[in-house]
């Protein structure tokens, strides 16, 4: 009872950090999601209020516990059925681009030696679904920094934002046809939103099959953390 006493001043905050973000997220003019509006909340809140040390403990709490339990309910709000339309070949197909993808991720950032965790953040995120696969990831990884997290995030959502404003247009310039250019998009762009705003901007039958192929990403959350953590971690 005492432990919950301690967390729950930092919980309350976090709480309402959350829910402002859902509230503002649909009036942004820009196309952000709901976790980069919750961070850039965040980072306000940290540079202009002087939060009491007393919510230290369920912050720390939120990010790492609470975090962990956010992706399995993230299981549950994936349609399945859509998935399922894709079809065993192409679902297999996704699945060994990933591993491929997590695998070269794991070997160039150990190669060029990138600064703490931050190779290891921007290639599953990448890889997987952005910004949520970033947060999936961090409490598993060794000495993740705040500011690791913060720098992936803002590589990964830039990538993703130019890549929604130019694939249309790029696209457009070879001759594919729509299962192709959804193929391409859901299955090259990093948040949902960036694959919504390209796809569909080339039509509806785009946008639906892109989100699709999407899913399939995103499906592949849990087993791609499982993966990667024993690349990272091996011995461990």
């Amino acid at each position: 009872m005492e432990k919950w006493k301690s967390i729950l001043p930092g919980l309350i905050v976090t709480a309402i950090i959350g829910a402002l973000a859902i509230l503002i997220h649909p009036i942004i003019p820009i196309k952000l999601g709901k976790i980069i509006v919750s961070l850039l909340l965040a980072i306000i809140v940290g540079n202009i209020v002087k939060l009491p040390s007393n919510t230290d403990l369920g912050i720390k709490f939120s990010s790492s516990k609470l975090l962990e339990l956010s992706i399995i309910f993230i299981a549950f709000g994936i349609s399945y059925s859509e998935i399922a339309k894709l079809g065993s070949n192409s679902f297999i197909g996704i699945s060994v681009v990933i591993i491929l993808l997590l695998i070269t991720t794991y070997f160039l950032a150990k190669y060029f030696k990138c600064p703490s965790n931050t190779g290891f953040l921007v290639g599953f995120g990448t890889t997987i679904c952005g910004s949520a696969a970033i947060a999936a990831l961090t409490p598993s990884l060794k000495d993740s920094k705040k500011e690791d997290v913060a720098i992936a995030l803002a590589v990964v959502n830039l990538l993703g934002t130019i890549g929604m404003v130019l694939m249309p247009a790029i696209l457009q310039i070879f001759e594919l046809n729509n299962a192709q250019s959804a193929l391409l998009i859901g299955g090259g762009l990093h948040s949902v939103g960036n694959v919504a705003g390209a796809a569909f901007a080339m039509g509806p039958e785009i946008g639906e099959a892109a989100l699709t192929v999407k899913l399939s990403r995103v499906a592949l959350l849990t087993p791609a953390l499982i993966f990667f953590n024993l690349l990272v971690n091996r011995g461990e």
